[in-house]
């Protein structure tokens, strides 16, 4: 939420521009004008659009539209922020290799939307054919917490000629 005060001498503002940035990209500006419909940009305003884990800077002209012409004010002074991490997205490339008759090699690519920085990853392996990893009713899981830096984890011991079913998701810090 954006919130400005009113400049101190107003000298006829009936507007207020509001622009954001990442980077030295200018992603949007709102404009209000008491001469037209869209009044809503008004203190505290709520930005919305943005995206998860991401740098923002924003700041507000005080605009005095007349006519054919438009007066702005100096920018307020800029403000930085980072919005809230999220839920990344899945990881990509899942894949395995087996090693020998009892041990298995998984590797895998980062979310393309990281939304965050990855704590871990969660490996889960099943005996027998599961394809939704949340219907899963067989009681023979093994979970595996992989630190979130890595992308390939080894498992041993497995059962020889067994089918295993296998999944993956990355947690984010909160």
């Amino acid at each position: 939420t954006v919130d400005w005060q009113a400049p101190v001498s107003p000298n006829g503002c009936n507007s207020y521009v509001i622009n954001y940035r990442v980077g030295n990209y200018t992603v949007a500006t709102f404009t209000s004008d008491s001469n037209r419909e869209n009044t809503n940009v008004v203190p505290p305003y709520t930005l919305s659009g943005l995206n998860p884990f991401t740098s923002y800077t924003v700041w507000v002209q005080a605009v005095n539209i007349e006519g054919s012409s438009t007066l702005e004010s100096k920018p307020s002074n800029l403000q930085s922020f980072r919005t809230l991490t999220d839920a990344p997205s899945q990881p990509q490339k899942f894949r395995y290799k087996n090693l020998q008759n009892t041990s298995i090699r998984f590797l895998w690519d980062p979310p393309l939307n990281l939304n965050g920085v990855i704590a871990k990853y969660i490996i889960t392996l099943a005996e027998g054919r599961s394809i939704n990893p949340h219907t899963h009713s067989n009681k023979s899981l093994t979970v595996l917490s992989v630190d979130g830096k890595i992308s390939t984890t080894t498992l041993t011991n497995l059962t020889e000629l067994t089918l295993y079913s296998a999944w993956t998701v990355a947690v984010n810090v909160r």
